[in-house]
């Protein structure tokens, strides 16, 4: 079933999300969104790359990720896959909500995968997500999250995904 996640998971929801999430996935996606010159967005990026550096499967810079395709020239995209952690997991708890990011170099995207799919992808300066789960866990962040009654309705970001594969 897709879900919409229709109100921002915050503190124990947001954390209880993160946890499944970070259970249920091989791979933890952080998109990184930087304006060209920024000192204080780069040096940002670059701690919160260095600090993860050892959990990094893959790295890329592209416009395009499963939530969004980017058409900002003045911004540099890079997208880092890792491999669940602890040291990731508390990274991104470090916030205190579901899109609490983009700010100052922090990451502005996040996405789970789990066998080279994406089944979770949030944009967080439009303030929505989406997920997909084949049965529904009894977590207290189910409240937040709407099924989509018409799938094929819904037009979710077409990508290769081949460019999201881990191995």
């Amino acid at each position: 079933m897709i879900y919409d996640i229709i109100t921002e998971p915050c503190d124990a929801q947001y954390r209880a999300l993160m946890d499944y999430a970070m259970a249920h996935s091989d791979a933890v996606m952080l998109v990184f969104s930087v304006k060209k010159g920024s000192k204080l967005q780069n040096d940002t990026k670059r701690t919160v790359r260095n600090q993860l550096a050892s959990w990094r499967i893959k790295s890329r810079h592209d416009a395009q990720w499963p939530v969004t395709k980017s058409y900002d020239t003045s911004c540099l995209f890079t997208i880092d896959l890792y491999k669940p952690s602890q040291e990731v997991k508390d990274y991104v708890l470090s916030k205190n909500s579901l899109y609490a990011w983009g700010e100052n170099g922090d990451p502005c995207d996040i996405a789970f995968f789990r066998e080279n799919e994406c089944w979770m992808a949030t944009c967080s300066h439009e303030k929505s997500g989406w997920l997909v789960l084949e049965e529904e866990p009894s977590a207290s962040f189910m409240q937040c999250l709407k099924p989509v009654p018409h799938p094929n309705d819904v037009e979710f970001q077409k990508i290769d995904p081949r460019n999201y594969m881990i191995n």
